[in-house]
């Protein structure tokens, strides 16, 4: 289904200037979220040990967070496109910021997890509304830029985070880490409910609309959103499995790396992520958007196989370049969330864009806990065990790949059937 012709709102356009302002500040929030799950898993052997908590206990902890943007996202993208960013993405980052601070000042497992809960609930909101902000501001042919932009975001924060998580662990500050996450959230909130006063982000009728958003099942009911799920539960599920669990096992149990090399290895899939949210924007442009999906579903699909089934003791380069495929594979989760956003109007943009995040969600909890239930297996040896993950990610990834053959083939160049060529469409 094509994007419905969307009026413009009443008054003068927004500026160049405040167009950029407000999809930048908008994006922080996110990137910076990002970075503290990414400090979050560098540190946890910090965390784990301070809080004296057990690894069922850290296991919690983690799906603590991950379980209320599952359920959550939905919901927030439909307040966002009802209520409009300007009311509902300050106080999100604000809450989110108090809960960073939450989490630094805990001393037991109970408050810990309970901090966590809490930031995915806010967290849930982020995305969204960063969606939201970027589409009705920014012209049709410009907003897939814009998503591979913020992708280029996440990974490089990732890499940063990364970083900075071995002198924070040598300096035994994780609690300083998070209490100054803190203070950057809740100062941008405050900026930002000064910024966002545009009557383009003020609910629906600021995107030019005069009917209400659609609801979730609406949404559902749109065929690509439906494919654009698929693609974002396996393509942004592996994404979230790779980046710490996944890649850091396989480092150490099949690829028999030294543990110095991890972080190498770690930093080549968060580079690859943020390199490809940006490439593929110029891919797309000869290929079109289904054909770029479905290339990159391949690649995630013959890397995966390498990275399982590749000769032991394969040197760090090699594993780098396997590792940096497997990344670039994973990189069609922007691609997934455009086709998400571009199947409904404007107005429903956000409802759209935490659907694919919700998905992405579900696919990074269902990897993660398939990887921990094969280590319970009896009987199995290590090696055993990741060619039986490797063999379920690439029958995955055909399956999405076969769905993803139905998305209606789409190049910023060319304005689907039925939709408006204006830069507000």
């Amino acid at each position: 289904m094509p994007s419905e012709p969307t009026p413009r709102p009443e008054g003068p356009p927004p500026s160049r200037a405040f167009v950029v302002t407000a999809c930048v500040l908008a994006a922080i929030p996110t990137a910076l979220h990002a970075g503290s799950q990414t400090l979050f898993g560098g540190l946890s052997t910090d965390i784990r040990q301070a809080l004296e908590a057990s690894s069922p206990s850290m296991g919690l902890m983690a799906a603590a967070f991950g379980l209320p943007v599952l359920l959550l996202s939905p919901a927030a993208g439909m307040l966002v496109d009802r209520l409009g960013a300007r009311r509902t993405l300050p106080p999100a980052i604000m809450g989110y910021g108090m809960c960073c601070a939450w989490f630094g000042l805990s001393a037991s497992i109970a408050n810990s997890t309970a901090s966590r809960v809490a930031m995915g609930a806010f967290s849930a909101f982020l995305y969204p509304a960063f969606i939201a902000v970027s589409m009705r501001l920014v012209p049709a042919d410009r907003r897939q830029q814009v998503v591979g932009r913020m992708q280029l975001a996440l990974g490089a924060t990732a890499i940063l985070a990364s970083l900075a998580a071995t002198p924070i662990l040598a300096t035994d500050s994780w609690r300083a880490a998070f209490w100054t996450t803190a203070a950057l959230m809740v100062a941008l909130g405050a900026v930002l409910g000064r910024t966002l006063r545009s009557p383009y982000l003020t609910g629906h009728r600021g995107a030019g609309s005069p009917l209400p958003p659609l609801s979730v099942r609406q949404a559902l009911e749109v065929p690509d959103i439906r494919r654009a799920c698929a693609v974002a539960f396996v393509t942004g599920g592996l994404m979230i499995a790779f980046s710490g669990l996944l890649n850091v096992a396989v480092a150490r149990i099949v690829w028999k790396l030294p543990e110095s090399d991890w972080g190498l290895v770690n930093a080549s899939f968060n580079l690859a992520y943020a390199l490809g949210g940006v490439g593929l924007v110029h891919v797309t442009r000869r290929l079109g958007l289904a054909r770029t999906i479905r290339a990159m579903l391949l690649v995630l699909a013959g890397s995966t196989a390498a990275w399982a089934y590749l000769p032991l003791a394969i040197g760090t380069p090699a594993a780098c370049v396997v590792t940096f495929a497997v990344g670039l594979g994973t990189s069609a989760m922007s691609l997934a969330t455009t086709v998400a956003v571009r199947a409904v109007p404007v107005a429903s943009s956000g409802v759209a864009a935490a659907l694919s995040i919700a998905a992405m969600s579900c696919g990074g909890m269902a990897f993660q806990a398939g990887t921990m239930a094969s280590a319970a297996i009896p009987g199995t040896t290590p090696i055993e065990r990741a060619h039986g993950c490797a063999a379920v990610v690439i029958a995955a990834v055909l399956l999405a790949y076969v769905t993803a053959r139905r998305i209606e083939d789409f190049s910023p160049r060319r304005t689907p059937s039925g939709a408006a060529r204006s830069g507000w469409d």
